[in-house]
């Protein structure tokens, strides 16, 4: 390892795949909003029509990754998710400077002792209207976390934060990372169990999980886990692959003597 003298300027990495990630999520920010699979759309349209609204022809149902106010039109979308998570939330204020952290964790800021800068704001929106937003932060392929989450008030119910919870998976997913973690209110850990698949876990599991990440908590919270699933892609093996697997005939030989057939291990069991 070289002695620094001095520290080098630009982005640091832990890693290859931590560069892999980062350039990912940076041409993921600069495609902008892009639109919601139709299953998604389907579920939204559904909870909709069981609330007795009516849509005239297709919904424009999109969502975009955002990163710090670099243009006038992602400032306006981050103003509005700024607004939708103080309806949604008291300030989160910081001890000692009295100053409320949401902004800073929308914009990407390094306040005092926290520091965000590695946080996205992730919308959904419906025609122009920025209608759920989420705050996320990839730790590597190690794990991501999601501290902040919210609904407008006007339109919770009809499956919006689903869909862009599910939009945000997919892309954990297909960046590999392993882990999901987040800081659950006592009156909401039940949604997030029962609805998203995440469960509770000891300090110690997750200090193994994030092997060193440091994960947003407030207080009255605990942090729930769950593990990405795998993509669809690199669930399934590909079928020249399975017959690569068959093994070829022997010739016979001389019979062994018959020994005791041992019990077949299980594999992947815990």
């Amino acid at each position: 390892m070289a002695d620094l003298t001095a520290l080098p300027e630009g982005a640091w990495f832990c890693s290859t795949v931590c560069v892999e990630i980062c350039e990912a999520l940076k041409d993921l920010v600069s495609r902008g909003a892009e639109p919601v699979p139709a299953v998604d759309v389907d579920l939204i349209k559904k909870k909709r029509a069981e609330k007795g609204l009516d849509d005239d022809g297709d919904l424009d149902v999109r969502w975009r990754v955002l990163r710090d106010k670099s243009s006038e039109d992602s400032k306006v979308v981050l103003s509005k998710a700024v607004g939708i998570f103080h309806e949604s939330f008291d300030p989160i204020i910081q001890a000692g400077t009295g100053r409320d952290l949401i902004p800073a964790m929308v914009y990407g800021r390094s306040v005092r002792d926290q520091d965000y800068t590695g946080m996205y704001c992730a919308v959904l929106t419906v025609g122009k209207t920025v209608v759920s937003a989420g705050l996320f932060r990839v730790m590597g392929n190690v794990a991501a976390e999601l501290p902040l989450v919210a609904t407008s008030r006007d339109n919770q119910g009809l499956g919006y934060f689903q869909a862009l919870f599910a939009c945000i998976e997919r892309l954990l997913s297909s960046l590999k990372v392993k882990h999901f973690v987040l800081p659950a209110a006592e009156e909401a850990v039940s949604i997030w169990t029962q609805r998203f698949g995440f469960g509770t876990i000891t300090q110690d599991k997750l200090l193994e999980h994030l092997k060193g990440g440091r994960p947003t908590v407030f207080h009255g919270t605990s942090t729930l886990h769950k593990p990405v699933p795998v993509a669809e892609a690199e669930a399934r093996v590909p079928e020249e692959e399975e017959e690569a697997r068959v093994p070829e005939e022997e010739e016979e030989e001389e019979p062994m003597p018959e020994e005791e057939e041992e019990e077949p291990v299980p594999v992947g069991s815990e």
